[in-house]
């Protein structure tokens, strides 16, 4: 299925997977906890890094900050794709901004789901325009091996908001509606298509 210009293009299970990366915002991450502390070396990261930060009035600027300092039931994630949503527009807080991201956990501090060197994809608060990200371990999943970093760093935050709005009509149907989903070109609605249609859709009527 073709993606729109600068999409990534993936099929219904790509979809559901990045919107159920999400992770602690729709349920709670039931997930097995590994309870050991581990960490990499701590030479093999840089006490600071490049990264995208967002000034007063919505500048951004590319500059170097100091590396994230993990908390307990954190993984540091040397980040490989991002991507720029509205969302990372329209809220202008100072600071490094991003949502999406994809890359692989360099770091990881108490128990955690993932382990060190396996790639991951979320959907963080903010912090993933930057070399590496500190993000809660239950907003942390495996990345599909079919998937770029490119591509996996582009989807998690638009799927995870088609798969909300789609929840909020009473997905999953047993009925086989007609869905309508308005701006079936962007980056939310080309996913919410798919998703709609793996949720039980009969027909799904998009407007561009």
């Amino acid at each position: 299925r073709a993606a729109p210009s600068g999409l990534a293009a993936f099929g219904p299970d790509d979809a559901m997977a990045a919107a159920e990366c999400g992770l602690g915002l729709l349920q709670h991450d039931a997930r097995p906890q590994r309870a050991h502390v581990a960490h990499t070396d701590p030479m093999a990261v840089p006490s600071s890094m490049r990264a995208a930060v967002k000034r007063s009035g919505g500048a951004v600027s590319v500059a170097d900050v100091g590396t994230p300092v993990l908390r307990s039931g954190q993984a540091l994630v040397k980040v490989a794709g991002s991507s720029v949503n509205p969302i990372d527009w329209k809220l202008s807080v100072p600071g490094v901004g991003g949502r999406d991201f994809a890359g692989a956990v360099a770091q990881i501090e108490g128990p955690c789901s993932v382990s060190i060197g396996e790639e991951v994809w979320g959907d963080a608060p903010s912090g993933a325009w930057a070399e590496y990200l500190a993000v809660d371990c239950s907003i942390v999943s495996k990345k599909p091996a079919g998937l770029s970093m490119a591509e996996a760093g582009a989807m998690p935050h638009v799927s995870l908001t088609a798969l909300q709005a789609l929840t909020m009509a009473g997905a999953p149907w047993s009925s086989a509606p007609t869905v309508v989903i308005l701006g079936g070109s962007g980056g939310v609605g080309h996913v919410a298509i798919q998703l709609a249609t793996d949720l039980g859709a009969g027909r799904v009527i998009a407007t561009t």
